[in-house]
């Protein structure tokens, strides 16, 4: 699949999420918004790429205006992966395996672009509930990550916090030209 055109739901509301399920690949080389009601268009409020792989490649625009997850609940196994001048900007948190057993890999290549919002923190491995043995993996070899948080914590690797029977697991492997901002 390649989404290459603004898309909605026919102005009938915003569009509230894309979540991408399934073995197959979804590429995006275009902004992807919705048209609202009022015609107007609206980023998606959160991005779950659940199983399979989201590519956001060459013009390729993604911003949330909430949390997003890169395998989110459960055993999802999902990739997402900025190319060529690919932008993903997330407005609240951005967690790479969430919660349950879930395992999210977040490749950045090329001069592709990755930030994090203010309101949100970048969580790799986060098992942000009880029980959680989430594990997430960062390959950064080119590009830019900026995380932009000010409210809680800011890059966390490997588990989102000291709640007892959580057990995250988290890499982050910066190489080549890849540039992170930890504001």
């Amino acid at each position: 699949w390649t989404l290459g055109g603004k898309f909605g739901n026919g102005g009938g509301g915003s569009v509230t999420s894309v979540t991408k399920t399934g073995a197959g690949t979804l590429t995006i080389n275009n902004n992807i918004q919705g048209a609202n009601s009022g015609g107007t268009l609206v980023n998606p409020g959160n991005i779950f790429v659940k199983s399979g792989t989201m590519v956001v490649d060459a013009n390729g625009v993604v911003t949330t205006t909430a949390y997003s997850s890169i395998a989110q609940t459960g055993t999802d196994v999902g990739t997402l992966t900025l190319k060529g001048n690919g932008s993903f900007v997330s407005g609240g948190d951005l967690n790479v395996g969430d919660v349950g057993s879930s395992s999210g890999t977040l490749n950045i290549q090329d001069t592709a672009s990755l930030s994090v919002g203010t309101g949100g923190g970048f969580y790799v491995g986060s098992a942000n509930t009880s029980g959680s043995t989430a594990s997430g993996t960062v390959n950064h070899d080119a590009g830019t990550v900026a995380v932009n948080a000010t409210a809680d914590a800011r890059l966390v690797i490997g588990g989102r916090n000291s709640a007892a029977g959580t057990g995250g697991t988290g890499t982050y492997n910066l190489s080549g030209t890849g540039v992170l901002n930890n504001a």
